[in-house]
């Protein structure tokens, strides 16, 4: 099965070519599997969740399920959504403040996205209606409207981000549209770096993402450990 040589994870090129035959395996079986149960489960449209820390590789899983998914079967439309795409816009972080922070200073955290907003379009979603998803710039740092248009085929909704088994600040309402969920694991130091990296990406400097990702990331990171039991199953980058 041909593996993708590069893909685009959200306006960043990933290269391919650096993953090990360990996990190139890994995600083809992965694929395979969520194939698989959407195809046992006869659903005509499905949700997975994706959840893991910051920098613990959600996105990118996402993105080559999609890729890879085209080799397995062309009847089956696989789509990655972010929750970043329901971030409040940067405008009204700007006018907010909670726990004594300017939501803008901790954009990423739990209260800083509109989950109504989120569960309207899983509802609207799972309901088979016609509908459109926003998708998240890390260059604009803001959501593109209707980005992602979800046809009548059948479809594997990937959704990743921190707070989909976090049980507060309305996220326990996301949890039970999820036909299945998954916790990926990671190491601090390899999430550490990936995070910010991806900050640097965004227009930080080294500086200030480092500074950003121990002031805020690693807050959200000790949360979101807590949801891993929360999870139907586990999946863990080969070494």
């Amino acid at each position: 099965m041909k593996f993708p040589s590069k893909i685009i994870v959200t306006d960043q090129i990933v290269n391919c070519a650096q993953f090990s035959d360990a996990t190139k395996a890994s995600v083809i079986d992965f694929t395979q599997h969520l194939l698989e149960d959407f195809q046992k489960n006869g659903m005509h449209r499905q949700i997975v969740g994706i959840a893991g820390p910051s920098g613990s590789g959600k996105s990118t899983l996402s993105v080559l399920v999609k890729e890879i998914g085209k080799e397995i079967s062309s009847e089956v439309d696989i789509v990655p959504i972010s929750i970043d795409a329901f971030h409040f816009s940067n405008e009204y972080l700007r006018a907010t403040n909670a726990d004594g922070k300017n939501l803008i200073t901790v954009k990423g955290r739990f209260d800083t996205y509109d989950v109504p907003a989120l569960i309207d379009h899983l509802g609207a979603f799972l309901r088979n209606e016609s509908i459109s998803f926003p998708e998240y710039s890390r260059t604009l740092h803001e959501a593109r409207g209707n980005a992602v248009t979800i046809t009548q085929r059948p479809t594997l909704l990937l959704l990743e981000g921190l707070w989909l088994l976090y049980g507060e600040a309305g996220w326990g309402n996301v949890t039970p549209l999820l036909g299945s969920s998954f916790y990926i694991d990671d190491t601090e130091k390899h999430s550490r770096l990936r995070t910010i990296a991806r900050h640097m990406f965004g227009g930080r400097t080294e500086e200030d993402a480092v500074r950003h990702y121990e002031e805020s990331d690693v807050l959200n990171r000790a949360l979101v450990i807590e949801t891993r039991i929360c999870a139907h199953r586990i999946f863990t980058w080969p070494a």
